[in-house]
């Protein structure tokens, strides 16, 4: 399936969704958040519940509320 300008396949689920905003909006958010590395490739892109679950995971939480 090819995917739409709009749209994206998250890394986690592999599910395709529609852009909430544009590729220079969430750089913008990936660099001012404190995220403890440094992208070193291509960057991914997850879906909003699979990028609460890596949070979690980051967080040592060990899950999503």
């Amino acid at each position: 399936m090819e995917l739409k300008d709009n749209e994206f396949r998250c890394y986690g689920c592999k599910g395709v969704f529609e852009k909430g905003w544009s590729d220079t909006e969430a750089m913008a958010e990936f660099n001012a958040a404190e995220y403890p590395m440094q992208p070193n490739e291509e960057l991914i892109e997850l879906c909003d519940d699979c990028h609460k679950h890596f949070l979690a995971l980051m967080r040592n939480e060990g899950g999503v509320e």
